[in-house]
């Protein structure tokens, strides 16, 4: 393999032991098909060992974004604006970087949009789509590397490593996440049923009366920029684990939400109070740490599951949303269930969206 003798293939390497793993690494992908300059673009990139698990998770890359687009039946410029949206590096024109798993998904793209999507909406989706799985990617990658993956082996050894790894876990990760969205699509469309159908009953909707609250990091979405996914993963499960802590019964925890928890309870004063708790929880962590906000709504509700849907999760979501860092906005209906063992603020009013023009006031903790 006269090919593998090009120096440019060795380059940084000292010892005959290094040459040889090198050596073993390169005759692998050779004869698996990736071209000799892909081979010396790989170390120049130092990313040579990765390249097993790279073929294994994406394939060869035969296609220019412009075949994808053609075979799949899409505009190039919107396919680009998409793969953009999504967190995709920008291809050179002309490079081949895609594979034939990109040209189901332009087909998808297509079908989409021939379903009657409107095409700067599925940008917006993808904009979210591209936010989450940058992180979610980050934090899977540093797992598996962190428990599958032998750092002080041979770079022959380590491509294996890494290869076998990707074999494994790869096919399990699709179905898992494919799964976990359709049951946050299928619980979205159960609120959106739930609240048309509580229109339609004039505003009073559900066979149970409950508070509802949910708690959120300030400027979480921010610190994704700043900080390692492992960090901001930590700091949500504090969270979670801190309301944990300061809950007691009728107050439960009905779910986390990335950096947010949603409480409920039968007793409108406990979960004020639980709050308030949590939130000066939070406050001791540091100023390293996060402020945390919340927002509390009474009313009747229906329960699917363990979770909650109707007025009071609307209303106490959209609430969160207002409230500033380190206090609890509170519905009038929540602050007269809760009472006056608080230090309500004035009433307030504010136009909520999805919700219309909602009474509400503020608790400083």
């Amino acid at each position: 393999m006269a090919v593998l003798d090009d120096e440019r293939l060795y380059k940084g390497l000292s010892g005959d032991k290094e040459r040889k793993a090198r050596r073993a690494l390169l005759e692998r992908l050779s004869n698996a098909g990736v071209p000799h300059d892909e081979l010396v673009k790989a170390v120049e990139q130092d990313r040579l060992a990765l390249l097993p698990a790279q073929l294994v998770i994406g394939g060869r890359t035969p296609y220019t974004l412009s075949q994808v687009a053609k075979k799949g039946r899409v505009d190039s410029g919107y396919l680009r604006q998409l793969l953009l949206a999504i967190g995709r590096a920008n291809p050179v024109r002309g490079e081949k970087s895609f594979t034939e798993a990109d040209v189901e998904q332009a087909k998808i793209i297509r079908r989409l949009l021939d379903g009657g999507l409107p095409r700067k909406g599925l940008l917006q989706v993808s904009r979210v789509l591209g936010l989450g799985m940058s992180s979610l990617a980050v934090a899977v990658s540093d797992l598996v590397l962190e428990a599958l993956v032998d750092e002080n082996a041979s770079e022959d050894e380590l491509a294996e490593q890494y290869s076998e790894a990707a074999q494994q876990l790869g096919p399990l990760l699709g179905p898992l996440l494919a799964q976990e969205l359709l049951v946050h699509i299928r619980e979205e469309l159960s609120r959106e049923a739930l609240g048309r159908a509580e229109k339609r009953a004039g505003g009073t909707f559900g066979n149970e009366t409950v508070a509802i609250a949910f708690a959120d990091l300030v400027d979480f979405t921010k610190l994704g920029g700043q900080l390692p996914p492992e960090r901001l993963g930590e700091m949500a499960n504090l969270l979670a684990d801190q309301a944990t802590e300061v809950l007691s019964p009728p107050v439960q925890l009905v779910k986390t939400i990335g950096d947010a928890v949603m409480l409920a309870s039968s007793d409108a004063k406990e979960l004020v109070w639980t709050l308030h708790k949590l939130v000066k929880a939070i406050d001791k962590k540091g100023k390293d740490f996060p402020e945390l906000r919340a927002g509390v709504a009474y009313g009747t509700a229906v329960t699917r599951g363990g979770d909650w849907f109707g007025k009071p999760v609307n209303v106490a979501s959209r609430l969160t949303e207002n409230a500033k860092p380190g206090t609890i906005d509170v519905s009038e209906e929540a602050k007269e269930a809760a009472g006056n063992r608080f230090d309500w603020s004035r009433k307030k009013r504010r136009l909520l969206k999805g919700v219309g023009r909602a009474s509400y006031y503020r608790l400083k903790v």
